[in-house]
């Protein structure tokens, strides 16, 4: 409870991540994500203010997800579904049992 006090920390409940946004140096610097029960389907985008930091803390299936989304993770697989090469990782979602 004393953590969701701090001004340095922002907590958005209902809110489905589809991507971690990172700069040409591959650090990232905020997150795109939809609102659940919002009809638009608008895509809204946190920023990190300077110095801030993401954790990803999605669990086992969606953390490598969001990853692969970002274009994080195996190239063959990520060429495969379109999705732009940031980092060629092909660790992420491997050895899921």
């Amino acid at each position: 409870e004393k953590a969701k006090k701090r001004s340095n920390l922002t907590i958005r409940s209902g809110a489905m991540v589809r991507k971690i946004s990172l700069d040409a140096n591959k650090k990232a610097t905020g997150a795109l994500y939809n609102l659940m029960g919002d009809d638009t389907c608008q895509p809204f985008e946190a920023t990190l203010a300077s110095g801030g930091e993401v954790v990803l803390t999605a669990g086992a299936i969606a953390s490598p997800q969001i990853l692969m989304c970002s274009g994080v993770g195996p190239a063959r697989h990520l060429r495969q579904l379109g999705i732009p090469i940031v980092h060629d990782n092909p660790n992420v979602g491997d050895n899921l049992q």
